[in-house]
């Protein structure tokens, strides 16, 4: 039979996988959200930071647990999501402690640049939130709303940063210039936000990995956008983009050095956020880990530290160096005319 996942309403077919009886017994395991043996599901929110972020919820045996587990007997498949959101969490939240005292404070720009990696450190917290209460069934889409919320109002004030760069603390800038990515930002939030309380839970839960991936511990329950997938990637493209409507005023009031420095920075930003969510939406790493398994160890997974380094946690690496990328970019053509 052919398996196929589904990344927020797309669906990705892959290489055809024969299930033995075995293996389906184990899926109706695996998707059963009622079972206490389940390896992803947590039942009790107050378990789950613990569960997800350490030691698991359960202990498993040999019975419970397959040999070919990635994760081990204390493991979850949302550790290293969530680690590697909270580790930037962490720098970047030091980072907007430290700038003021680096790089100065004076203008307009600095402030707002500052409030930029604050709110970058907010939204790595909240998508650590996320990952973690992504395991608890009762908890998981009001989660991931706030996460993609928190997505967009940092992606509206990185450009609303980039626009004070650009026009040396918004000289000669008319409203509608900081006006358009707030909007753009409010209406996503409100239009989704809605949405969630309409939209029953149950018609936007999705699985991938079922099967053969639940004995590898691959398998994850988690809420899609469904027909309005295409309307959230819009949406989050055109705040992601929204740079480039300022590079004519960059290139007018900044010496060319800064502004080309600039330029090339958000665009290795930009770049890297797109090639990581295809890569993300492409689930190169998962097929290569459940491949793997059936010819030799796997090197991106530790039954020890009870998790496993899938494609979006390789997604989430990928959009730290982005955002690095954008920040050093606009702090250099900061620094060049203060």
């Amino acid at each position: 039979m052919k398996s196929k996942k589904t990344f927020d309403g797309i669906s990705f077919k892959w290489s055809e996988i024969q299930l033995s009886k075995q293996a389906s017994s184990i899926n109706s395991k695996c998707v059963d959200l009622v079972n206490k043996e389940n390896l992803y599901v947590i039942e009790i929110p107050t378990r789950a930071y613990w569960s997800v972020m350490f030691r698991g919820c359960c202990s498993f045996t040999s019975a419970n647990q397959d040999d070919k587990s990635l994760i081990g007997r204390r493991g979850h498949l949302e550790r290293a999501n969530a680690w590697t959101h909270f580790i930037p969490c962490i720098l970047f939240m030091i980072c907007s402690f430290v700038r003021p005292f680096v790089l100065g404070a004076s203008t307009v720009s600095d402030h707002m640049s500052n409030v930029s990696i604050v709110l970058t450190a907010a939204t790595f917290a909240v998508s650590t939130v996320y990952h973690v209460y992504s395991a608890v069934p009762s908890a998981a889409p009001a989660t991931r709303t706030l996460d993609h919320a928190s997505i967009a109002i940092s992606l509206c004030c990185a450009t609303i940063a980039d626009l004070s760069m650009a026009t040396k603390d918004f000289q000669n800038v008319s409203f509608q210039a900081w006006l358009d990515p707030m909007v753009g930002a409010l209406v996503l939030i409100v239009y989704f936000g809605v949405r969630r309380l309409f939209v029953p839970e149950n018609e936007t839960k999705q699985e991938s990995y079922t099967g053969e991936g639940c004995t590898l511990g691959l398998y994850r329950v988690f809420h899609s956008d469904l027909e309005h997938a295409s309307l959230r990637a819009a949406g989050s493209a055109a705040l992601t983009l929204n740079w480039i409507l300022i590079i004519p005023s960059a290139f007018s009031m900044l010496d060319a050095d800064p502004a080309v420095i600039w330029v090339i920075g958000a665009s290795i930003g930009t770049l890297l956020l797109i090639c990581g969510i295809i890569l993300d939406n492409t689930g190169v790493v998962d097929d290569i880990l459940m491949r793997d398994q059936r010819i030799g160890p796997c090197f991106c997974n530790s039954k020890a530290l009870g998790c496993v380094f899938n494609t979006h946690a390789l997604w989430h690496v990928i959009a730290v160096a982005g955002a690095v990328s954008s920040i050093f970019a606009r702090e250099y053509g900061i620094a060049s005319w203060k």
